[in-house]
């Protein structure tokens, strides 16, 4: 939310009528309304707030280690504070609001510092949102007309509930002088919410800076811009970060930006993880890395990111890979990693190998493109079967092969004798493919309790590296294996038993 100057200003004047009483060390935990619960307070201007003892003279009497949780059963109809400080320069650290069920009329916050000078800050503080309704949620906030401003390592959670404006892991605003958030960050699971910001500078006329601040959304439904960090004033936004996963709902007039400089600066590093499928949203800005996460839901010729308005991926690096075990590719397949009603900007080709398959990645017209080509490495069928060498009997490799969603994944029991003679165990795995089709690995021993012995003895299960493997599948069902295991070292011919 924008303070204007004679928003701080009066806020200075009043201030000055607070008393500046020494703080207190001791730190309070606070269930609002169970059992005998403190009376609500009025505190900077707001009736009916809830916050730990003196704040309803400008400072809690502790600034850190507070935990306020509002429960069901009751109504706030002021502000949630974990700690609150107008009196001072003292910094608020590490306080934590949980609201859990009710009606909130205002905002909550960690902590909130606001100060007419000095250096002034919020640190470390946590406000969690399950359920009830808030207008606006901080992690941490500093205001200051004059003063510098920092709110570093703040964090808001949202996990249900609904936020009707805004959500800051960290805010810092000055009228005059240097404003810092960095390291803030914010989680949505679920709720409903407005505009999202893992952290925010502000300042008329001095340096701004926005650098490492998060915002994670896996679910919920967001109504509002998603911005991973702000600088407004002389701007400067790096190594902020927008990750999103799984099935949240975006209103699809939001714009999603990673650095934004509103005001003019320098935005750089700011970095977008996109997990998700068929996600619509209006504008896409300020990313200087585009990381897309192929999940196991995007089809063929589909879209993961649909930009209604324009995309801008001036100067961008595009990387790409798999969400979670990703999916099994196929030569010629096209995923639409981008598709924007206008892609402002050009990158460079970029190729690579995914899923051992090269890839590249175009701009196409108002599309980015992932094209996938030839298969450079790991297996071009399956090959789970049993394996043997035709002239001698008892023993092979039974070779695994169709793990769900891990097409790359081999596993090889190979049941066989030891250089005694004795019937012995070894195990070879891995995704460790040198080429198409052929695959090394370490090889493990493995020995246990006897088995029948009752009761089973899990603890005398053992494994031992005793040397390494090379399989090489030449054809369907004829495969070249080369070992070398506790001394002996061979190549064998196998055929697939079929």
């Amino acid at each position: 939310m924008m303070r204007p100057l004679f928003y701080l200003l009066s806020n200075a004047i009043l201030v000055l009528g607070f008393s500046f009483a020494a703080q207190a060390t001791a730190q309070e935990i606070i269930n609002y309304p169970d059992g005998a619960f403190p009376s609500l307070q009025t505190i900077n201007g707001a009736a009916d707030s809830l916050a730990p003892t003196g704040s309803s003279n400008g400072k809690s009497a502790s600034l850190s280690g507070n935990s306020v949780t509002v429960n069901s059963g009751g109504s706030v109809g002021g502000h949630v504070y974990g700690a609150i400080n107008l009196n001072d320069s003292s910094s608020v650290v590490g306080n934590q609001v949980f609201i859990n069920g009710v009606m909130v009329g205002r905002a909550a916050y960690g902590g909130y510092h606001y100060f007419a000078t000095g250096n002034i800050a919020t640190r470390g503080n946590v406000a969690v949102l399950n359920h009830g309704t808030v207008n606006e949620i901080y992690g941490g906030e500093v205001v200051t007309p004059s003063g510098t401003a920092t709110s570093t390592n703040n964090s808001v959670t949202v996990s249900g509930g609904r936020v009707n404006w805004g959500v800051y892991g960290g805010a810092a605003w000055s009228n005059l002088s240097t404003v810092t958030v960095t390291g803030n960050s914010v989680a949505i699971s679920g709720g409903t919410m407005g505009a999202v910001y893992g952290g925010v500078a502000w300042s008329t006329s001095t340096a701004a800076t926005a650098s490492g601040n998060s915002v994670t959304i896996s679910g919920g439904t967001v109504n509002g811009n998603v911005s991973g960090g702000e600088a407004i004033g002389i701007g400067t936004v790096a190594n902020n970060t927008v990750t999103i996963r799984g099935a949240p709902a975006f209103d699809s007039g939001i714009v999603l930006y990673g650095g934004r400089v509103p005001s003019g600066g320098v935005s750089t590093g700011n970095t977008l993880n996109l997990h998700s499928a068929a996600l619509n949203v209006r504008g896409l800005y300020s990313f200087q890395n585009l990381n897309f996460y192929l999940p196991a839901t995007l089809t063929a010729d589909s879209a993961m990111l649909t930009v209604t308005d324009t995309a801008n991926i001036t100067g961008v690096t595009v990387n790409v890979g798999f969400d979670g075990a990703g999916q099994s590719l196929r030569t010629g397949d096209r995923f639409v990693l981008i598709d924007a009603g206008t892609l402002t900007g050009n990158i460079q080709p970029t190729s690579g190998i995914l899923g051992g398959y090269a890839y590249t990645v175009l701009k196409e017209g108002s599309r980015l493109v992932l094209t996938i080509g030839d298969l450079q490495s790991g297996p071009s069928q399956q090959y789970t079967g049993q394996w043997i060498k035709v002239d001698e009997d008892a023993w092979g490799l039974s070779v695994l092969q169709n793990f769900p969603g891990q097409p790359r994944y081999i596993f090889v029991p190979w049941y066989t004798y030891d250089k005694d003679g004795n019937a012995a165990w070894y195990i070879f795995q891995g995704d460790n493919w040198s080429g198409v089709d052929t695959i090394s690995a370490d090889v493990y021993r493995y020995t246990g309790s006897a088995w029948g012995a009752m009761p089973y003895d899990n603890n005398r299960i053992t494994n031992i590296k005793v040397g390494t493997a090379k399989l090489t599948f030449t054809s369907a069902t004829m495969a070249r294996f080369e070992y070398d295991v506790e001394g002996s070292s061979r190549t064998i011919d196998l055929r697939k038993l079929e």
